[in-house]
């Protein structure tokens, strides 16, 4: 299967969203997916979780996706394939 997206959104906060989209992502990387979880959400709790987990488990790369991001770092700076690798695990 090629790429895959998943996109968990609803208006209305408190209702769920990170801790499904958390959730998700470690279903997939402990399948040995390759997943990257955007956070479009200013507060950045998915990046803090993500900065929270154990270097044992799968790794998920967290991307910075709020309009409080540093927008002059291109996305594919952001996801590690430019020199600096700027991810989370």
């Amino acid at each position: 299967m090629g790429l895959q997206r998943i996109m968990v959104t609803n208006a209305k906060g408190g209702c769920g969203k990170t801790t499904l989209a958390t959730n998700i992502a470690s279903h997939y990387a402990r399948l040995g997916k390759n997943v990257r979880l955007f956070d479009h959400d200013s507060q950045g709790s998915s990046l803090a979780w993500i900065n929270r987990r154990s270097e044992e488990v799968a790794k998920i790369t967290g991307v910075d996706a709020s309009k409080n991001s540093d927008h002059r770092l291109t996305r594919s700076f952001q996801l590690g394939t430019a020199g600096n690798r700027r991810s989370y695990h």
